[in-house]
């Protein structure tokens, strides 16, 4: 399959909904190449009027987007969680997840839309803080916006020749989009996170962090709970599996590896809770990641 790109390709992705209703203008970059050894770049912008009811759902995006209302309002739904998104907000559409967002209570958004791909997207969404947010409130929105308008000019100028150059701006809008992170959270739940990170490896108990913090386990769980919306056990969980997907997906370790890797010693326990997680078996994940790329040898 000559020129064929997989992260562009989206085999296993799926979206509802009807752009041709909305879409005032829409821009993509297929008629540029992407080669596979940039980390990520545009895909596609769009400039979009959204009526009542109208809107998107994706299931399994092969994309990440950033999805912003200028006037009106939109309501974004992932994670089991809902939020109503404004002007000087984003609503962030994730990699591998499924998410939907349709006009809110104003009945109406005009919006822009942004969606990047690249082999790297993932580990430079979760390194940047991103991956944890779904609504974001723009620290200078004008600023963003200008970005995103030099952003829309560059891929309409864009020859083959400015590849790296797109990829290289893309980054630079990623790193605007996460310093409008609040990461004022407490030194103790960033204590805890770190730990965790650092610790993916092991079956360390939630009360053992929280002895090591010198902190109580309840303690921990109110502050997770607060600021996370989650449980301590649960996060530590979800950087565990994430760890383990990034490893299914791109590298051909066994799968004995990738469980100790993430503090199973039993392979098939880790198969087991994988399987409850994603509905698959970590074979059947790597095999459904690893398909298309597969293809195009």
């Amino acid at each position: 399959m000559a020129g064929f790109n997989a992260h562009n390709a989206r085999l296993f992705s799926v979206e509802v909904g009807n752009s041709r209703l909305f879409h005032r203008l829409s821009i993509d970059t297929a008629r540029l190449s992407f080669p596979a050894s940039l980390p990520l770049w545009p895909a596609h912008l769009n400039h979009a009027e959204l009526s009542r009811n109208q809107g998107f759902t994706h299931y399994n995006c092969t994309r990440f987007a950033v999805e912003m209302p200028l006037e009106g309002n939109l309501i974004g739904e992932c994670r089991g969680r809902t939020h109503i998104v404004s002007p000087g907000e984003v609503y962030l559409i994730h990699y591998g997840e499924d998410s939907s967002y349709r006009v809110g209570p104003a009945g109406f958004c005009r919006k822009v839309g942004i969606c990047f791909s690249g082999p790297l997207l993932p580990a430079l969404v979760a390194e940047t803080g991103l991956v944890e947010e779904l609504r974001l409130k723009l620290r200078d929105p004008e600023r963003f916006y200008a970005y995103v308008a030099e952003l829309e000019r560059r891929i309409c100028e864009a020859t083959q020749e400015d590849v790296a150059d797109l990829s290289a701006f893309s980054y630079r809008l990623l790193l605007e989009l996460a310093a409008s992170i609040d990461r004022e959270l407490p030194p103790l739940l960033r204590q805890a996170i770190d730990v965790m990170k650092v610790n993916l490896s092991q079956m360390i108990p939630i009360g053992e962090i929280a002895e090591k913090l010198q902190t109580s386990t309840s303690t921990l769980e109110n502050l997770f709970a607060r600021h996370r919306h989650t449980s301590p056990r649960k996060y530590f969980d979800d950087l565990k599996f994430a760890k383990a997907e990034q490893l299914l997906a791109e590298s051909s370790l066994p799968l004995g590896q990738i469980a100790r890797n993430i503090g199973y010693p039993c392979t098939m326990h880790f198969s087991r809770r994988f399987r409850q997680r994603t509905g698959m078996t970590p074979t059947e994940f790597r095999r459904k990641r690893q398909k298309a790329s597969s293809q195009s040898v």
